[in-house]
């Protein structure tokens, strides 16, 4: 409830009876300031501020409503008052901003001060509104700023920073073409050595410039049938099932909206992950989909080295890794992007697992409509 202490009221209004009569219907309640004219009363608003404005329809100087636009401009809070009970008046002055409606006949103290509570208690509320949309403006602008500058970055990523690794990883070549055995073993490995370096460090660009344009360059959301890019996943990763020794089963797995190429990265990062992070036995991968009334959830689970429960949340952040990379290699990228895809999809991505018994990562992809995107994003490694 507004605390009516040292509230001030405005009364426009031309009848000096009307304006008595309410003045000593709230005086003991409310300071209460007057004005006999439209235009007196927008410019003693504009000078005292009061908290409540009690407007006539019918000014001498102008008429009721255009006096409310003026007040409604400078976001007062105003309550019209009428000597008609007119419901079509009610109606235009609602529209034109008022919080609330009185007939002059029918006017009590007591509905007179409810409604001036009830018109300020409304009016902070739609302030509070306002406020909070600027900053959502305000975070929106951010935002998309935040989106200009790692565009920025992507474009320099795929140019600038990759130029000077080619060129290091190419003279490196050379150097060990051409004079490989002519130095001593150190200097070999330390060629060795910076190849490789060079080479994790452009896939590691190549794979933030992929992170970075998942949202600014992801593909339509179209019906994609999951069963079908399962398969496609199946035929990629050929090699590395069979090396692996790994056996990768699946339920019917449905059709959802979604980017197609996304999702088939995702399902490819997963299930990689699954064969990649074994334990003594050959990997056992299992594929699953449930539905409920937002959604399907699709799950990999696999009976590899598993997660202590203290890392859930490290492993879906870039570069975060459990592990060396002489032990499983990778960039450290690839759950965070599967991350991020299933947030634009308006998902959620989990895992559950305890060490040695195995994982199962769990994501959702909720019931949405088919919307038009931009060209679709290439496709990235593992993590």
């Amino acid at each position: 409830m507004v605390s009516v202490d040292n509230r001030l009221v405005l009364i426009i209004d031309d009848d000096e009876v009307d304006r008595e009569r309410v003045r000593r219907s709230i005086a003991g309640d409310y300071q209460v300031i007057e004005a006999d004219l439209g235009s007196t009363g927008v410019n003693t608003f504009l000078e005292r501020q009061p908290d409540c404005v009690l407007l006539d329809y019918l000014l001498p100087d102008s008429h009721g409503l255009d006096v409310l636009d003026d007040l409604a401009h400078h976001q007062a809070t105003v309550v019209m008052l009428t000597g008609e009970g007119n419901e079509q008046i009610a109606v235009d002055a609602m529209k034109h901003g008022a919080q609330d409606y009185l007939p002059k006949g029918s006017l009590q103290a007591g509905l007179l001060k409810r409604a001036i509570v009830n018109a300020i208690e409304k009016s902070d509320l739609q302030q509070k509104i306002r406020d909070q949309q600027e900053q959502l403006q305000q975070h929106a602008e951010e935002l998309q700023r935040s989106n200009e500058e790692l565009q920025q970055f992507a474009y320099v990523a795929s140019h600038d920073l990759q130029e000077p690794l080619r060129s290091v990883s190419s003279f490196c070549n050379l150097l060990q073409e051409r004079y490989q055995g002519q130095f001593d073993e150190q200097a070999d490995r330390w060629m060795t050595k910076i190849v490789r370096g060079a080479e994790r460090m452009k896939t590691m660009i190549q794979d933030l410039l992929t992170y970075s344009r998942v949202e600014s360059r992801g593909g339509q959301f179209r019906p994609t049938d999951c069963q079908q890019l399962f398969d496609h996943v199946m035929t990629d990763l050929t090699m590395t099932i069979r090396q692996a020794s790994a056996t990768v089963t699946n339920d019917e797995l449905p059709t959802v909206i979604g980017d197609e190429r996304q999702l088939a990265q995702l399902l490819q990062n997963l299930i990689s992950n699954a064969i990649k992070y074994r334990g003594e036995q050959p990997p056992t991968v299992h594929v699953g989909a449930e539905h409920d009334e937002r959604g399907w959830k699709f799950s990999v689970a696999d009976n590899g080295i598993g997660i202590s429960p203290e890392h859930f949340e490290r492993i879906f952040q870039m570069f975060k890794r459990l592990h060396t990379r002489d032990q499983y290699d990778g960039t450290g990228i690839g759950l965070s992007l599967c991350e991020r895809i299933v947030r634009r999809h308006g998902g959620k991505l989990w895992v559950e697992s305890q060490p040695g018994l195995g994982s199962t990562f769990s994501f959702t992809i909720p019931h949405i409509e088919p919307t038009e995107g931009a060209d679709d994003a290439p496709v990235l490694g593992t993590s």
